[in-house]
């Protein structure tokens, strides 16, 4: 019985990650991890990190205060504060709790806070290729989007290397169109509700559709 399971899962695996598909996935996968840890944007990774320590401390992450004494640094002054609603501030502060308050390291901090992105940026990817493979493109192309999608470098300089989170939005925005278009209304309802929580104007357009969809 567990050999059947064993067995399943691989099969499973080789299906959704093909040989062939490795080598790139991998290479975008590394290629992130070492620009999400060696860059950020010199002021806003700042403010996301501040962030994350005050919400993991149970403080208002919407009133600036001077943390150079917290992170040792005396950049962390003089900021101002996150401009996002709070689910984006929530994350940050698990972030900062199983990231800076272990290893109280910076660099490893500015890489934690990018795995989400690094993941929205991979899933975003695997979207785009399910997508046009619906739609009836040829494999060939369907793998060309995928892999550009993988080293787009406009993509992965403004959200891996930059630290913004417009990847995630994107793939919420699109699953959530994806779901609509195949009336998976419930389903479309928590996307859409968690994508316009983090960036709103997309889903403007989205809840228009729906409503236009469902009457």
């Amino acid at each position: 019985m567990a050999t059947a399971v064993h067995s399943n899962l691989l099969l499973r695996i080789q299906q959704v990650f093909p040989k062939e598909d490795r080598i790139p996935l991998l290479s975008s996968f590394l290629l992130q991890l070492i620009l999400g840890l060696l860059f950020g944007h010199a002021y806003d990774q700042r403010i996301n990190m501040a962030t994350g320590y005050l919400v993991a401390s149970g403080q208002d992450p919407y009133i600036p205060l001077d943390l150079s004494g917290i992170f040792h640094n005396p950049a962390f002054q003089g900021m101002t504060t996150i401009g996002y609603p709070p689910p984006w501030p929530v994350m940050l502060g698990v972030i900062y709790l199983c990231s800076y308050a272990v290893f109280h390291n910076l660099l490893l901090y500015n890489l934690a806070i990018k795995l989400p992105i690094i993941a929205a940026n991979l899933g975003l990817a695997y979207l785009v290729r399910g997508v046009l493979k619906d739609c009836g493109a040829e494999p060939a192309v369907s793998r060309k989007a995928w892999i550009f999608m993988l080293f787009n470098p406009f993509l992965l300089y403004f959200t891996t290397a930059w630290g913004q989170f417009d990847s995630l939005v994107a793939l919420l925005t699109l699953a959530a169109l994806v779901l609509l278009a195949a009336a998976f209304f419930a389903v479309f309802d928590f996307f859409a509700g968690n994508g316009a929580i983090h960036e709103c104007p997309p889903f403007i357009q989205i809840n228009f559709l729906q409503k236009i969809t469902r009457s």
